[in-house]
């Protein structure tokens, strides 16, 4: 597993990439969706629910970013998050 972030004046990009099975293009539409997983099996070896990527799904765009997926069969798979660069943080709830 690699991590890495990336940015310029306008956004942050943090990635991580693996070197496993990677993910078909047909699978890759739906692991975003909630509850669901590559590997759907009772045989699964990994366990989890299948809500990760939904909650970062939604993590990412309350704050006006994005989820995106790369994937290669047999090659591995890049997650990136790329969120808007502020350039000060609001201190509206601040007492």
């Amino acid at each position: 597993i690699h991590l890495s972030m990336t940015h310029d004046d306008d956004k942050i990009v943090l990635s991580v990439a693996d070197t496993g099975h990677g993910i078909s293009e047909e699978d890759a539409g739906r692991v975003f969706q909630r509850f669901q997983q590559v590997d759907g099996s009772m045989t699964r070896q990994n366990g989890g629910l299948g809500l990760g990527l939904a909650i970062s799904q939604q993590l990412a765009a309350l704050h006006n970013g994005k989820l995106s997926l790369e994937s290669t069969l047999g090659k591995g798979s890049t997650f990136s998050m790329c969120l808007p660069r502020r350039k000060q943080c609001s201190n509206a709830n601040a007492n």
